[in-house]
């Protein structure tokens, strides 16, 4: 396998994935993400046996379609701290080598193989929902799902299709929440089903397509406009002396190798 990814998009997707990966998992292939290389694209895949994730990264170079294992953790942390816009993956050899502008990693990867399958969504049968709305709905009855593992059933959200409609419940036996939406899609044929609480707790940390930033300016005591810590201008290079010698890095650089040693 061999592609060129945005590192930007590659972190998004392998932050959300590492969330439902376990580092204290009985098998070690759960430790690990799955990436699905395809033309013009990536898979990057994650599960738990319970709650599984698929999420798709569009724009990708690929030069070698392929798949690979490699621990979650570990490609979170090179991913997170890297700070060039493109990175290059290759996997060959049992090998996963991420290479920047002036970095290269080595990480071990295990067997696609032994990897849980994941299912892929289909197009039919979708329902269309505000994301802002289902997670307004959510926040509004996850709290009342029970957390005994031996009530599974009830560890859950009952997601009720109607027509044109969405219902939540949930209830630990003690109390019960319930909450319903207008949706684009949803027939009262498509019955019910109770998905766990972790799976649409997820759904929260699913970035909105479209977001606003703003930049505060903070004012000085002289009233004169002074630039917020996110203008100021970064340090590029810094200089420590090694036994009379002085050694100059470059700052990203340096404090992205320190951070994973």
């Amino acid at each position: 396998m061999k592609l060129t990814c945005g590192r930007a998009a590659l972190y998004e997707a392998v932050s959300l994935a590492a969330a439902v990966a376990s580092a204290r998992a009985a098998k070690p292939i759960l430790q690990n993400v799955k990436i699905e290389a395809r033309k013009g694209w990536l898979d990057v895949l994650a599960t738990d046996l319970e709650v599984g994730i698929r999420y798709r990264v569009e724009s990708v170079e690929v030069v070698e379609e392929g798949d690979a294992a490699v621990n979650a953790a570990r490609l979170l942390g090179i991913v997170r701290e890297s700070q060039d816009e493109k990175l290059d993956i290759q996997v060959a050899d049992r090998t996963c080598v991420i290479k920047g502008a002036d970095s290269e990693f080595d990480l071990p990867t295990d067997d696609p193989a032994d990897f849980p399958d994941v299912p892929t969504f289909e197009a039919e049968g979708q329902v269309t929902v505000a994301r802002a709305v289902f997670a307004d709905m959510v926040n509004k009855t996850a709290f009342a799902a029970a957390s005994e593992s031996t009530r599974y059933a009830l560890n859950g959200i009952n997601v009720v299709f109607g027509n044109n409609k969405l219902e939540l419940v949930a209830t630990d036996g003690r109390r019960l929440a319930y909450v319903r939406s207008k949706v684009t899609g949803a027939t009262s044929e498509m019955g019910a089903v109770i998905i766990p609480t972790k799976a649409l707790l997820q759904l929260q940390r699913v970035p909105s397509l479209k977001e606003e930033v703003e930049e505060e300016k903070a004012e000085g005591e002289d009233g004169k406009e002074r630039p917020s810590a996110s203008k100021q201008a970064p340090v590029e290079r810094i200089v420590i002396p090694i036994c009379g010698t002085q050694v100059r890095l470059q700052c990203g650089a340096a404090l992205v190798v320190l951070r994973l040693v």
